[in-house]
């Protein structure tokens, strides 16, 4: 019986102090940034950092100089020792490291490289191919200490660093530690100076940056593994940069040093700008198809559509999932066992005639083939099958086998030299598309490849995982992802010579990915626009296009907003009847601004802070003489908001004023003292688009937005040519047009006079341009307007609220999945769920969202849970999460037993090891009561009266849906659940 009240607020408070040691100075070598940025002493004799001075302070933690420098482990279980390093100063501010410690040898060079110091080498023992296989981490420390300082874990969230401080934002993975940074660089940061620690974006490394609070470290770490393999015996190399700003931008600086070292990586190779699109022909969808900006094109069906794509200024993009092979079994009435598996996959890589059921001729025969020849393996030397399961997209019965690839290109006759081979001849055809679509490039990504001939062509140092049961307690692999970069890079060099683009569909990040070679990176279904996900894909895309497909269902006016934070275009499906579910208007509000957005390139450094709390600002253009535009977006509550901008930051003229793109809200500012205060209303997940300069600013924003809206038109009437199979009245007269010509454009509006959709929308467009190509002639200067707080979003209206399911399940109240073969059913005053053996899961979820940002919430139910105690797993859920969204969530779990704990997003990439509040045991099949409080930052917990939790919740969101769910891995068997 789920009920919402609105109670007091939770109060948090925070502490944050500066501490700096003062040692004496020390004779040594030294590494530099300058002006004043870094300063380490190094001795020569030891290879100890001897002294750390940042933006002229003195960082050195002199206990911990002994433990500084390089230092190595020798095992799944040794731990870091100190290495003595030999080092040379070499010219141009270099240094040459060389030390050994017990059979490992390291030896490295240090240099200034872009805005940072890049260290570059390798560790090997010596003895080569007589030598043994080794479980190595290598770590570079500084001795610092940094109490009152921070660690930025990603762009708006940190952890303050304390001299009991264990602290690093790395990821689980499943080899060497069990922690891998999924962030090109790390950083901490205090008011005066911030330090960053990564590795280059094209080499696959299992590193994490700590500090490490007691021993007074600010370290990176390296996992590798050195096994005798054919390229580099016993030997792996190793890179990382350390950078230094001396200003208080942590992550986002470093960020900015980041990108200016490394501009290679981060290659723009075409200024293509919208969104990913699905499937089918852009003319499925109703017209003007030209609204929603869908330019990159997956796997059009057929000739016809890729034309019709290129006439709307799409590019197109062939279908393939190389990561793995997805071996069709639907011709079993029951899931297929290994023997089964194995037996297909051996008969049909030869070829065969006639061909049996589910084979699809030369493409399985192919794929069978290369599975043989580079699918993972196991340990034991058997074929890794990395799934078994039933799926929408195969035929028949749906029964599928997944079998991860080894795609490294250099294995004979494996999948990667398969598929490079095949786009060899490809790209040679004139109608064959614009690029390659990559699909589910995260699938299997975390899997290990065991197998002694693959890893033999493995050109990134191999990893290690611990075993107890194997020689030295470890065993040598190489990760799906690694393989990937070298199938990836392949490709990258192959699509260069033609000019050819990458659309890739990472739908998740728990590996590294060779983000450096897509040129749109694509997300499947919906996410948040300002979630952790699109924020992490923002930063290591940098300038480049990502877009956001969609799911089935639509999403609100307010989160397609919020893709203007990062800059995210939203995708679209060529399905019948998408495009006609209420978003056409905003998606035509929202495409030009991020059109707007590409055109001025995001940056990490807003240069601008907010006054208040949970309040985003993100920075496009300003540098370099591009006009600049802040996107603003509160995370929780109606608020005004009152942002400071840093004038020498950005550039600003002494006269500016501001104009709010998104709705023309009112905006007031006032500038003294080298520095902007600006202000306007946002309500609860609100997000707005400020233009912020003087005469020429604005005439610039205003000629680009006139150029983007006469484009569209002129793609409106190439979309009438092919619905209708004539050209358009205006269509040559809108070849030469010109933005600027504001009276022209009006004049050619009031030409068109004819009914269809195309014909409406090409007027509007007109006089949209028209409008702008006024303001950029003369562009009349903005008055501050009053701001005022908006009104509470309605989401937050209607408390209490209560379903007591006495109406049964209302269709206005829940969305209820059609179709569904599991018992969802009120009966005698509660909700029962009971899976069908044919379901694993089953699911309600509230169609009205509920806001704990505009006012502190209660959430209270009961629920029993019925288990019969068998061996089979079963989990009854409370979510709450955004609309349409698996980014962000808190959900109360309930686990046989019973056990129940309070989980968020942070969960699952934490191998499930971290929860807001530890499992407690209650008793099954009987009734509980449980109390749930929610701030914009806090929740409080408790069951049957027992307090169970309180603290951060650590969620980006504070609008959020109710889920009630049960699920399980092994389907139904018997057991109802009830609320």
């Amino acid at each position: 019986m789920p009920l919402v009240t609105n109670i007091a607020r939770i109060g948090i408070a925070g502490l944050l102090a500066l501490g700096v040691a003062m040692p004496g100075q020390i004779e040594a070598a030294e590494i530099r940034l300058d002006p004043g940025r870094l300063r380490l002493q190094v001795d020569e004799a030891s290879g100890r950092i001897t002294r750390v001075e940042a933006s002229g302070a003195n960082l050195t933690a002199p206990d911990a100089v002994s433990r500084s420098g390089f230092a190595l482990a020798d095992g799944p279980k040794a731990e870091c020792v100190p290495v003595t390093c030999r080092v040379t100063p070499r010219g141009a501010g270099g240094l040459l490291w060389d030390g050994q410690a017990g059979a490992l040898r390291i030896a490295c060079q240090s240099r200034p490289v872009g805005r940072g110091i890049e260290f570059s080498g390798s560790v090997d023992d010596p003895r080569g191919t007589d030598g043994t296989d080794h479980a190595v981490t290598l770590r570079f420390a500084l001795p610092v200490k940094l109490e009152g300082w921070r660690m930025d874990r990603d762009l708006d969230r940190s952890w303050p660093l304390r001299g009991d401080s264990h602290r690093s934002p790395a990821s689980p993975c499943p080899w060497g530690r069990g922690r891998g940074e999924l962030w090109p660089v790390v950083a901490v940061a205090c008011e005066k100076a911030s330090l960053g620690l990564g590795c280059r974006l094209d080499e696959p490394r299992c590193f994490r940056v700590t500090y490490d609070g007691p021993s007074q470290l600010l370290s990176i770490e390296i996992d590798f593994a050195l096994a005798s393999v054919a390229k580099q015996p016993r030997k792996a190399g190793f890179r990382f940069l350390l950078l230094a700003r001396p200003d208080s931008w942590g992550l986002r600086g470093c960020l900015a040093d980041y990108y200016a070292t490394y501009p290679e990586l981060f290659r723009k190779r075409t200024e293509l700008a919208g969104g990913w699109f699905a499937w089918g022909d852009l003319l499925s969808l109703a017209a003007p198809a030209v609204d929603f900006g869908l330019v990159f094109h997956e796997g059009p069906k057929d000739a016809n559509a890729r034309l019709h794509s290129l006439a709307l200024g799409a590019a197109t993009f062939p279908y393939i999932e190389p990561l793995m092979y997805q071996l069709p079994m639907g011709d079993f009435d029951r899931a297929p066992v290994r023997a089964e598996i194995e037996e297909r996959i051996r008969l049909w890589s030869k070829p065969l005639d006639p061909l049996p059921k589910m084979h699809r001729g030369h493409y399985d025969q192919t794929r069978c083939a290369a599975t043989l020849a580079s699918g993972i393996r196991d340990p034991d030397g058997s074929l890794h099958i990395a799934a078994i399961s039933q799926y929408p997209w195969i035929a028949g019965t749906r029964w599928a086998a997944q079998l991860a690839l080894n795609v490294d290109p250099e294995i004979p006759g494996g999948a990667g030299e398969l598929y490079l081979a095949e786009e060899r001849e490809n790209i040679k055809s004139e109608t064959w598309g614009e690029g390659r679509y990559l699909d589910s490039f995260s699938s299997h990504a975390n899997k290990i490849d065991y197998a002694p001939d693959h890893l033999a062509h493995a050109d990134h140092p191999l990893i290690w995982k611990a075993d107890e049961q194997a020689p030295g307690g470890f065993r040598v692999g190489q990760p799906v992802a690694a393989a990937a970069f070298e199938y990836a890079q392949g490709l990258r060099e192959l699509l260069d010579t033609r000019g050819k683009l990458i659309l890739v569909n990472q739908y998740g990040h728990g590996a590294p990915a060779p983000f450096h070679v897509f040129d749109c990176l694509g997300k499947e279904y919906w996410v948040p626009g300002a979630g952790r996900l699109l924020q992490r894909y923002r930063a290591t895309s940098y300038q480049k296009v990502v877009s956001n497909l969609p799911r089935n269902e639509p999403i609100s006016d307010r989160q397609l907003r919020e893709f203007l934070v990062y800059g995210i275009f939203p995708g679209g499906y060529g399905r019948p009847g998408w495009g006609e579910e209420g978003m056409r208007a905003t998606y035509r509000q929202v495409v030009p601004l991020l059109r707007l957005q590409h055109r001025l390139g995001w940056e990490p450094v807003p240069h601008a802070v907010a006054k208040e709390s949970g309040v985003l600002i993100e920075r496009f253009g300003g540098t370099g003489g591009k006009p600049l535009c802040l996107a603003v977006h509160s995370r929780w509550g109606a608020k005004v908001v009152t942002l400071t901008l840093d004038h020498a930051a950005l550039g600003l003229p002494g006269a500016l004023w501001c104009h709010e793109l998104v709705s023309d809200d009112p905006v007031t500012w006032v500038t003294e003292a080298g520095q902007t205060e600006i202000q306007l209303g946002l309500a609860s997940g609100e997000t707005r688009l400020l233009a912020v300069g003087d005469a020429r600013t604005h005439a610039a924003i205003a000629r680009i937005l006139a150029e983007d809206r006469l484009r569209d038109a002129r793609l409106c009437t190439a979309e009438y040519r092919l619905r209708e199979g004539r050209a358009h009245l205006l269509e040559r007269h809108l070849q030469t047009a010109s933005h600027e010509n504001a009276s022209a454009l009006l004049s050619l509006a009031e030409r068109v006079t004819g009914g269809h959709a195309l014909d409406q929308r090409i007027a509007e467009l007109l006089r949209e341009a028209a409008r702008w190509a006024r303001a950029a002639e003369k562009p009349e200067p903005r008055r501050p307007r009053p701001v005022t707080v908006p009104p509470p979003d309605p989401r937050s209206a209607g408390i209490p609220w209560k379903e007591d399911f006495s109406q049964g399940l209302r269709e206005e109240r829940w969305s209820v999945p059609r179709n569904a073969k599991s018992r969802i059913e009120v009966k005698d005053g509660r909700l029962e769920m009971e899976l069908s053996s044919e379901e694993t899961s089953a699911a309600i979820t509230t169609r009205r969202t509920f806001d704990f940002g505009e006012q502190p919430l209660e959430f209270r139910w009961r629920f029993q849970f019925n288990h019969a105690g068998h061996e089979w797993y079963l989990m009854q859920g409370v979510r709450l999460a955004p609309e349409a969204s698996d980014d962000g969530y808190i959900l109360f779990r309930i686990d046989p037993g019973i056990r129940v704990r309070l989980e968020n997003a942070d969960t699952p990439p934490s191998n499930f090891e971290f929860s807001l509040t530890p499992y407690e045991s209650f008793a099954t099949n009987v009734p509980h009561q449980v109390r749930l409080v929610l701030t914009p930052e806090r929740f409080f917990l408790e069951m049957d009266g027992k307090r169970l939790g309180e603290g951060e919740h650590d969620c980006h969101f504070t609008q959020a849906a109710i889920t009630l769910s049960v699920s399980t891995g092994h389907k139904g068997r018997g057991d109802v659940v009830w609320w």
